[in-house]
């Protein structure tokens, strides 16, 4: 089914005269930021796209690992439009963090990416 969905958007984007590499979402806005400091967890990840997210179930995913490799994330995916969010468990553990995502954009090609933030003692 989701392969016939991505099949359809991409024929009628060909059909309009649409440019398919013209149509790819990217990255616009991410919190926290790429290569970015924190001195809490954030409650959540959001990241914001040029373009709307198209949602399918399983296509559309942000996971986000401590620097031990677990996963802090709860695997339950938000999509609003452009924007793609996800809750974080609570942690301390001073370090980097990574944050995978991939999309499918309106034009149902799957976008993926890397970032990572820093989670450090405040200093006094």
């Amino acid at each position: 089914m989701r392969k016939l969905l991505v099949l359809l958007l991409s024929v009628s984007l060909l059909a309009t005269g649409a440019s398919p590499a013209s149509a790819h979402a990217q990255l616009t806005k991410a919190n926290p930021k790429a290569n970015s400091t924190v001195y809490a967890i954030p409650a959540k990840v959001n990241l914001q796209f040029t373009d709307d997210i198209v949602e399918l179930d399983g296509g559309n995913l942000i996971t986000v690992t401590a620097p031990s490799g677990k996963r802090i994330d709860t695997g339950a995916t938000a999509v609003l439009g452009n924007q793609l969010s996800v809750a974080l468990k609570k942690t301390t553990t001073i370090g980097k963090y990574t944050v995978r995502y991939r999309v499918i954009s309106e034009d149902g090609h799957p976008i993926t990416g890397t970032f990572k933030f820093s989670l450090a003692k405040k200093k006094n």
